[in-house]
């Protein structure tokens, strides 16, 4: 009985919507069911947007994420948060770039600019220890001289591995008293920040 009483139901449906049964209208998939293959509709293109559309389509995702047409990738406008070094590497290696290398005074004066200007309290710079106190830059060269802070936490001059293993080189902001916007060597497990280049 409960079975015919199923199949009941069942046929009524099936007779309401084939009937539009209250002004019910079944989706066109179902009433054109059997009569034609179902596509989905594809977007109809003017050869102009289908030009724009490819060329799109074809460039590489670190042009479209980089800001101000400077070549930098900025983090925090880009990926918010605080970062390892380590995450940062594999950040800016995964858009094909690399950490930012402040290889000569006048790219450390426009990187600082920038901080300065975005309020941000520190990043990480492509920076390590390569032995001793001396650092070299992820391109290769030798770090300088001309960017280190004279203070830290023990009121020393930077590079001062004051805590053992800062192994990487960060960008401070005004982070300690009477220090301006410098480099300090940091343990690579902090979270910050990065530029990307």
């Amino acid at each position: 009985m409960r079975s015919l009483s199923m199949l009941l139901a069942v046929a009524l449906v099936g007779v309401a919507l084939s009937q539009n049964f209250r002004g019910f209208r079944p989706p066109r998939f179902f009433r054109n069911f059997g009569r034609q293959e179902f596509r989905p509709q594809q977007q109809q293109f003017r050869p102009q947007q289908q030009q724009q559309f490819r060329q799109q389509q074809q460039r590489p995702q670190q042009q479209q994420t980089q800001t101000g047409g400077n070549g930098l990738w900025l983090s925090w406008e880009n990926k918010p948060g605080k970062f390892t070094w380590g995450e940062a590497d594999a950040t800016c290696r995964g858009l094909g770039l690399q950490l930012v290398s402040l290889d000569s005074p006048g790219k450390n004066n426009n990187i600082n600019g920038l901080i300065g200007s975005n309020n941000i309290e520190y990043i990480w710079t492509s920076g390590r220890r390569s032995g001793g106190n001396n650092f070299v830059w992820g391109n290769g060269q030798r770090v300088g001289n001309y960017g280190w802070g004279q203070t830290g936490g023990n009121r020393r001059p930077q590079p001062d591995n004051r805590a053992g293993g800062e192994d990487c080189l960060a960008v401070l902001n005004r982070f300690y008293p009477g220090d301006g916007i410098t480099w300090h060597d940091v343990q690579c497990h902090h979270k910050k920040p990065f530029i990307c280049e």
